[in-house]
């Protein structure tokens, strides 16, 4: 089994109806997941006639599974500790994996273990895990936040009223702009070994390219050549290939193989740098922060293994400002590099992540249309394009938990709305009107099978904050609202008008300051459908993204309706605020009012509010320090939020929350 596994298992979606359990290996095996209570009884297994639809060959030496169980009758127990184990399934005989052994146990359990809340009283949530995250020496200091995760359930994994139900992950779970250089030395390697072969991509005029042969810091100059449309200025060691995608999140989910990233600089220097001196700088830069991650990573495994783990995409799954406003969209689509790209992040993405959030949103024609395409060693031109139509067509990334309260991921990435055309530089609406159809069916779904009282306060999870922290979002929207004006100024508006480039300003504005949130028709829209449409009184936004933290209270009146809502944003757990973002944070420490914003939408008066909470044990609303979350609830409701640091052993700061949002 050790030289088998690659990485897992991770306990996925667990509902009362079934348990799902990812894992890969290095070849294809014959599995089996059975699903144990206290006592060691069997209570549900996966059917060994269905392992076909729940294998995935995406390489010559990586095999994907999500192993699924289902009781044979009723349902899974509520509120008990439940375990499960991996059976292997050769030459009539069945052979147990020793998971125990494999670091992936808490205290004497023999068997990873999780439950089923019958209502959800702790929830875990963070986002932006970077490996190399260094940006000062003080930073280099700090691990990976989520291994903090770990140490919560090995205080308390048999305590289930201290032990969290749930994980969300918000966001940026990989970073594939913005890759260190020996992480990715190791990573290029190790992706043609995971396909088996080198991967080609497509050029214009139908030439190809071999990924791997470019040198280690040069891709950034490569993606401009070809006109990908990419934006991010750190795309030096960006990932190409699916097997690269794929070999980053084999690392960060526990790296069970053991791959070493390359932290000798004589042995980085052999495989070919584009400029020798300067990588040395980020060598050295980079080195410290990157052998913290890489010590921290059975942590992240163990407590991946022993969780309900949900994830949802944010941009840097893909690249660095994906999707950020409609004429990056098109530009990048346009590109047959840029797509192919694109393409191979969002099939990493499935299979690593969006598969087992809930297997049901993928039917045969998807899945047969991405394992088609990478499980051939000759790609054809024509499985290749039904693979680029398939990853970027695909609507149902988003995905609804049946928890008590409930919970609904958004896609906020690839259902954007550009309100001038698709060629708009300006911040794009969120999510188009199918997205909020979407939003609404899921809902129905939820009311229905759960049979929801009417105060029930969903988790609504966004990667982009909804009521985000006004002092940042306010100098955001003063540049790009400077830019439109100098965009206005006649000699720039016949110079843009000449050379076919209206409104670039702005746009390079957006893409340069990562404006994501600041459409106010879009943040109207959404808040009126969960208001009106959906008839939600309150909700708690789970968030990410921004590279700092907070808690706030907020409402959105429309028609006499009105939402009440609170804000929870963790970011990031491994990726620190740059200092000028650090200096933007000051001003939320100083913020007393109530932030307020007012509008019309279908001639419908709207107006919406919020207020930053202030920090229980110091006097801070706005932090940058890394941190994983974590939400209790107390009947349906949030009672704290809290973010974990580390420190101390002891969370902070901690959130006590008012009773109930104040009225406006």
């Amino acid at each position: 089994m050790t030289s088998t596994l690659l990485a897992g298992p991770i306990v996925r979606r667990v509902t009362k109806n079934r348990v799902c359990v990812w894992l890969a290996t290095s070849h294809p095996v014959n599995l089996k997941l059975e699903i144990l209570n206290e006592d060691r009884q069997v209570l549900a297994s996966s059917n060994p006639a269905d392992l076909k639809l729940q294998r995935i060959t995406a390489g010559k030496n990586l095999h994907i599974y999500l192993l699924q169980a289902r009781p044979a009758e009723n349902s899974f127990p509520v509120d008990r500790l439940l375990s499960y184990r991996i059976v292997e399934l050769k030459n009539d005989t069945e052979q147990n994996w020793d998971l125990r052994a494999s670091g992936l146990t808490y205290g004497d359990q023999e068997y990873p273990t999780f439950f089923i809340p019958d209502q959800l009283s702790q929830v875990l949530y963070g986002s932006c895990r970077k490996p190399h995250h260094y940006r000062k020496p003080r930073d280099a200091e700090h691990p990976d936040a989520l291994g903090f995760a770990d140490d919560l359930l090995n205080a308390h994994h048999r305590d289930l009223r201290q032990r969290p139900g749930i994980l969300l992950l918000g966001g940026d779970q990989i970073y594939a702009d913005d890759v260190g250089i020996s992480l990715f030395a190791m990573l290029r390697q190790e992706a043609t070994r995971l396909t088996g072969h080198p991967e080609l991509l497509p050029l214009p005029g139908g030439a190809t390219f071999d990924p791997t042969k470019i040198s280690i810091g040069n891709r950034k100059s490569i993606l401009k050549e070809h006109n990908t449309g990419f934006t991010s200025d750190l795309s030096h060691n960006h990932l190409l290939s699916f097997g690269e995608f794929a070999a980053m999140y084999l690392y960060v989910f526990g790296n069970h193989d053991d791959w070493q990233p390359v932290f000798d600089w004589e042995s980085l220097k052999s495989l070919g740098l584009e400029n020798a001196d300067k990588a040395r700088d980020v060598f050295t830069h980079e080195h410290k922060s990157l052998c913290l991650f890489h010590e921290n990573l059975k942590k992240v495994r163990r407590i991946m293994a022993n969780v309900s783990t949900y994830m949802i995409f944010d941009d840097h799954e893909v690249t660095d400002d994906w999707n950020i406003t409609g004429a990056w969209h098109e530009k990048v689509r346009n590109s047959v590099l840029g797509r192919r790209i694109v393409s191979n992040a969002l099939a990493a993405y499935w299979l690593f992540q969006g598969w087992g959030n809930d297997p049901d949103n993928f039917d045969k024609d998807f899945i047969y249309s991405i394992s088609k395409h990478l499980s051939n060693e000759q790609i054809r031109a024509d499985d290749a394009d039904r693979f680029d139509l398939f990853t970027w067509k695909h609507r149902l990334w988003g995905f609804s938990i049946p928890t008590n309260p409930p919970v609904i991921a958004i896609d906020c990435r690839t259902q954007r709305q550009p309100d001038h055309g698709y060629h708009d530089h300006h911040p794009p609406r969120l999510m188009d009107r199918y997205a909020l159809d979407w939003l609404r069916v899921e809902w129905v779904k939820l009311k229905s099978d759960l049979d929801l009282a009417t105060d029930v306060c969903p988790i609504i999870m966004t990667a982009i904050p909804v009521m985000g922290f006004t002092a940042v979002a306010t100098a955001k929207q003063l540049a790009v609202w400077l830019a439109g004006k100098l965009e206005g100024w006649q000699p720039i508006y016949f110079i843009e008008k000449l050379l076919k480039q209206e409104g670039v300003i702005t746009g390079w504005v957006v893409e340069k300051l990562d404006v994501e949130a600041t459409n106010k028709d879009g943040y109207a829209a959404f808040l009126s459908t969960l208001t009106d449409a959906m008839s939600i009184r309150r909700c708690v936004f789970l968030s990410g993204d921004v590279h700092h933290s907070f808690a706030a209270t907020g409402w959105f009146k429309l028609s006499g309706k009105r939402l009440d809502c609170y804000q929870f944003t963790s970011s990031a757990l491994c990726n620190k605020l740059h200092d000028q973002g650090e200096k933007l944070l000051e001003i939320g420490n100083k913020q007393t009012k109530p932030f307020s914003r007012r509008g019309f939408i279908n001639w419908s008066y709207w107006r919406s509010g919020m207020e930053l909470l202030i920090a229980q044990n110091r006097a801070c609303r706005v932090t940058a320090q890394c941190n994983l979350g974590l939400v209790r609830f107390d009947r349906g409701a949030p009672e704290k939020n809290i973010l974990l640091t580390g420190e101390d052993s002891t969370a902070w700061p901690v959130y006590e929350l008012p009773k109930f949002p104040p009225s406006d």
